[in-house]
């Protein structure tokens, strides 16, 4: 067995076993599986009212510490290298919400201090009210395009989102702003709870070359929750989504990081130097299911993605993750009913929480196969001197993940996640990344 592979299991025992944590069998979760909104802070550093006015103040900090080692990489000599543990401030969010005239409106502006951290600046701003049994946003807010989108930054199960989100074929999305609407309310009898989404926006994203990088989108989502119970909750839904860039706009780049939120990165469709007077467009497919069985949380999402640029052939980019989460502490995963989307319990224990998480994640270019080599406009990120581009006859990437959560309260979490990615070009050889990676969070 690989001695980095046994170094990385070693850390995740022992931080185990320092984590004290104590589970009594009769302990129940105190708050109904509802209570959590995933993008609402659970507590304000300061809060004001006056009329029917009012503002809260909060945020939140991530300090990390992230290690890259290599197995045995064949994709030759170049800009891909090992990383010491080296630590930065990962994110540094303040947030500010409340009403004003009946209007909510919600800010979350990020100060991250590392300088290739991305979305640096507003993240989420807009403005919002109610309309019949639903809710109108205006401004930049998150798509409905996959389950983990609209969870929180401090909440997800691992420490970044999957490759269905914006951090994979959601990327050209980042930062989207227009029109949304969900409902989110109980629909029916009992516990049917329905939602539904839809926006339309304006691209404004990096990924798309031309000044001023001018776009749309069009989104539309929805999911059913037939059980919502304190202790037992299961969904399904499904998403569609529309991205156009306009004039002569290309699409530059759909870049997924493999190994972790650092470098390296693959190029998983590339429409850069393209040529015609059509812009890029995207069409991309979701389907997901999640559940809550006790202190088990599972998930699963698919995902299919066309891209498309007048001169170039498609790329059917394919994703899909499975991943599941289990509280030696005997909490629940709650359901934010309010996104259609899991959240994060408070610790029943005066010691914490403990939650040990696995998932499993795969993207690939379907378009790219052994009848096609070099086809499919899939690449390493990293220039590579003795690399050989035409034999690329595989673009995959594998991704395992193993993590520990410990939250000592509902604001303080730790995390230590160990990440095996593998990166497969075929003939063109495989790329192997093994990533450590702890966390410390603080929520105010």
């Amino acid at each position: 067995m690989n001695n980095k592979f046994i170094r990385a299991l070693l850390f995740f025992v022992v931080l185990t076993a320092l984590v004290p944590f104590s589970r009594a069998a009769s302990a129940t979760q105190e708050e109904p599986a509802t209570d959590n909104a995933a993008k609402t802070p659970s507590a304000e550093a300061f809060q004001w009212d006056a009329g029917g006015n009012s503002l809260k103040l909060a945020g939140f900090v991530n300090f990390d510490m992230y290690g890259l080692s290599r197995g045995d990489s064949e994709f030759g000599t170049g800009a891909i290298s090992e990383r010491g543990l080296a630590s930065y401030f990962r994110r540094v969010n303040l947030i500010a919400y409340g009403k004003i005239y009946d209007w909510g409106y919600f800010l979350d502006y990020g100060l991250a201090s590392r300088g290739d951290t991305p979305r640096n600046g507003i993240i989420w701003a807009w403005l919002s009210h109610d309309v019949g049994a639903g809710e109108i946003f205006i401004g930049q807010h998150w798509s409905y395009g996959s389950l983990e989108e609209p969870v929180g930054g401090p909440h997800t199960l691992f420490l970044e989102r999957n490759f269905l989100s914006t951090n994979g074929l959601m990327g050209l999305y980042n930062d989207g702003q227009g029109l949304f609407y969900q409902r989110s309310r109980e629909y029916g009898a009992g516990d049917n709870n329905m939602f539904v989404g839809a926006a339309a926006y304006g691209l404004n994203n990096a990924l798309i070359a031309g000044a001023p990088k001018p776009g749309y989108g069009l989104n539309a989502a929805a999911a059913w929750a037939p059980l919502v119970t304190a202790r037992n909750w299961y969904q399904g839904g499904a998403a569609v989504t529309y991205n156009k860039g306009l004039g002569d706009t290309t699409l530059n780049a759909v870049s997924i990081s493999y190994a972790g939120f650092e470098q390296p990165n693959m190029i998983v469709a590339n429409y850069s130097g393209a040529t015609g007077d059509g812009g890029p467009s995207v069409v991309m497919g979701n389907a997901h299911l999640s559940a809550s069985i006790g202190s088990l949380f599972l998930s699963g999402e698919y995902a299919l993605a066309r891209f498309q640029q007048d001169g170039r052939a498609d790329s059917d980019v394919q994703a899909f993750s499975v991943q599941g989460g289990y509280w030696l502490t005997g909490e629940v995963t709650p359901f934010d009913r309010r996104n259609a989307t899991y959240g994060t319990p408070r610790p029943l224990h005066s010691s914490g929480a403990v939650q040990l998480a696995l998932a499993f994640q795969q993207l690939r270019n379907l378009d790219v196969d052994a009848d096609s080599p070099g086809a499919g406009n899939c690449f390493p990120a990293a220039t590579l001197a003795s690399f050989d581009a035409s034999a690329i006859d595989e673009c995959k990437i594998d991704q395992y993940r193993a993590a520990v959560n410990y939250w000592y309260n509902p604001k303080i979490r730790f995390t230590g996640q160990f990440t095996k990615a593998i990166a497969d070009l075929g003939r063109a050889g495989k790329d192997d990344a093994f990533i450590t990676e702890v966390r410390a969070q603080w929520m105010f």
